[in-house]
């Protein structure tokens, strides 16, 4: 089989070693089972194969079930299953990132498995308990908050496994709809750990010495535009605190501004 040059969707494709031994035969049959696999590339003499799916959900229940498995009846290989890292453009260039000490709490029970949580934006006049049952028809639910539902018209969602996660975000996504609401559905952002917004300004992050070292424009802003947020501003924006919604990092910063004001 061919290979696919991109990952779409995102996470629909897995890097698997397998040993050099495995025929692309066997791979198929252990990989089928899990969804429609589009693509197999075996790279025999590394000992490595690629594995992409139509869906991420797909992908991960594949993850789940084959990382670590081994085939043959026993007889080997033994399988290391991970997402394959999406293809770089050739003459790409890595957008700039901004640097705010941060980093994932690997321990969060909400980061565990990775893309497990999900992020919903619901009319505020949404049933809580319809929601819930909706959502609840997915398998291995951990939670569903519905209490910021009235107040600000958001629901996260966790489950115990990646793929449930994203069979629930897929389906939801393609309809646009749970239940009788109209809606909108994404992975939650992983918690992190950050350093404080006065901890970030004493740091020089912040402020026109912040802008004029660079460490706003890759949010969005010009310098001008930087210099105008206050600290307090500036931190929630780049501290992702709008971007669950949607919003790009240049409309978060207007927003923390506005909010700041």
């Amino acid at each position: 089989m061919a290979m696919l040059a991109t990952d779409d969707p995102l996470g629909s494709r897995l890097f698997i070693v397998c040993g050099r031994s495995v025929e692309e035969d066997t791979m198929k049959a252990a990989f089928l089972p899990y969804g429609n696999v589009q693509n197999i590339k075996l790279i025999k003499d590394k000992g490595v194969c690629y594995v992409k799916y139509d869906k991420a959900s797909s992908a991960a229940l594949a993850m789940e079930n084959l990382n670590g498995a081994v085939l043959n009846n026993g007889r080997g290989p033994k399988l290391k299953v991970l997402l394959a890292e999406a293809p770089t453009p050739r003459g790409a260039q890595q957008a700039p990132k901004l640097m705010i000490p941060e980093e994932q709490s690997p321990t969060d029970p909400d980061n565990i498995p990775p893309r497990s949580r999900l992020f919903l934006v619901v009319p505020k006049t949404a049933e809580a308990k319809l929601i819930h049952d909706e959502l609840a028809r997915y398998p291995d639910l951990e939670y569903c908050k519905t209490d910021l539902i009235s107040s600000k018209g958001v629901v996260f969602v966790k489950y115990s496994k990646a793929s449930s996660a994203l069979r629930a975000l897929e389906d939801v996504a393609a309809k646009g709809m749970l239940g009788p609401y109209k809606v909108k559905i994404m992975l939650a952002e992983p918690k992190t750990k950050r350093q404080r917004p006065d901890q970030l300004a004493a740091m020089g992050l912040f402020g026109p010495v912040g802008a004029l070292a660079g460490h706003l424009p890759p949010l969005g802003l010009d310098t001008a535009g930087a210099m105008r947020l206050s600290p307090a501003a500036a931190a929630a924006a780049a501290a992702g605190q709008f971007g669950a919604y949607g919003l790009n990092a240049a409309n978060s910063a207007v927003l923390a501004a506005q909010q700041a004001a």
